[in-house]
């Protein structure tokens, strides 16, 4: 990751105007962010629709990973369809890892209400600033994606202007069994 940033930084210093910029880091990102390089992710990091997990370093915790694999739609345009997705990965990974007690998320997206409905008032109520000085991965910088998988551009410029992220990158965590029961719910 600190190639990218060390990258996009190249980019930035050397862009004229903003869209210079939006447009040079879009062509530079595309490659990461294309769903076809996601799919040849080795086994361990199957996805399933907008989702994927991993196992935790404590051996008891799952954390999950998001991204909008219905490009050009917006993910949560089918919540019916994130639950599916939702739980045919938790149930994969409990089925690996049979300890798992625990589902976890850093990201940005744990600000939208959406996103935060698929989860149990528990996780909503957990939810935490991360550490502000770290910033790598998509828990941050995914904000600057768009449905579309392009970048988005007004809030490049707004971060550009102030500095500041449109969304804080938040952690919550709740109990696998809170989250397995609610396949077929339409909320909370």
């Amino acid at each position: 990751m600190d190639e990218v940033a060390a990258s996009l930084t190249g980019l930035h210093a050397a862009a004229d105007a903003p869209d210079t910029f939006a447009d040079a880091g879009s062509r530079y990102l595309r490659p990461y962010l294309d769903h076809a390089d996601a799919q040849r992710l080795p086994a361990i990091h199957t996805w399933h629709g907008c989702f994927r997990a991993e196992l935790a370093t404590d051996g008891i915790t799952t954390n999950l990973h998001f991204y909008n694999a219905c490009c050009p739609e917006s993910p949560f345009a089918d919540m019916a369809a994130r639950r599916a997705d939702l739980h045919a990965c938790l149930a994969d990974i409990a089925h690996q890892h049979p300890r798992i007690t625990h589902v976890r998320c850093a990201s940005w997206i744990n600000s939208l209400p959406p996103f935060q409905s698929l989860f149990p008032q528990a996780y909503v109520e957990s939810l935490e600033k991360t550490d502000p000085d770290g910033k790598t991965g998509l828990g941050w910088w995914g904000q600057f994606i768009s449905k579309e998988n392009r970048l988005n551009h007004h809030r490049v410029a707004q971060f550009k202007a102030t500095g500041t992220f449109t969304y804080h990158r938040l952690a919550g965590v709740c109990l696998l069994t809170q989250l397995q029961f609610r396949k077929n719910l339409s909320g909370r």
